[in-house]
C-alpha cells in the first residue's frame, strides 16, 4: 500500500541523504562517530538542547565526547546481550559483533 506521507521529499537525493557512514574508533577505542555522506565533515552530536544535532567537526573533547556513540545489539523481542565492541570490518556484507 502506498502511503504518500512517507514518499520522500527529494527522491533524487534520498540516498545520500540517508546514508550514514559509522566511523569505528574514530575518538575513542570502542566507540563510532556518524558521519553522513552527504555532508563530509559534518558528525552528529549530543547537543546541549537535549536533540542530536549534526555539526562540523569540532577538534575539542567536549566535542568529540558528544559526538561518541557506542553501538549495543539490540534484540526485536525485548532481550538484550552485551557485546565487548562492534568489529570495524565486514565479512560477505554482514557486520559481525565479538562476544
Amino acid at each position: 500500500m502506498f502511503e504518500p506521507e512517507y514518499d520522500p521529499t527529494y527522491p533524487d537525493t534520498f540516498d545520500e541523504d540517508a546514508s550514514i557512514i559509522f566511523q569505528y574508533d574514530s575518538f575513542f577505542p570502542g566507540f563510532v562517530s556518524l558521519e553522513f555522506l552527504s555532508k563530509p565533515g559534518y558528525v552528529s552530536h549530543a547537543a546541549a538542547d537535549g536533540f542530536v544535532r549534526l555539526a562540523q567537526f569540532q577538534d575539542t573533547t567536549e566535542f568529540k565526547n558528544a559526538a561518541s556513540s557506542f553501538v549495543m545489539a539490540y534484540h526485536t523481542k525485548g532481550e538484550w546481550a552485551k557485546y565487548s565492541r562492534v568489529v570495524a570490518e565486514t565479512h560477505g556484507g554482514q557486520m559481525h559483533l565479538i562476544p
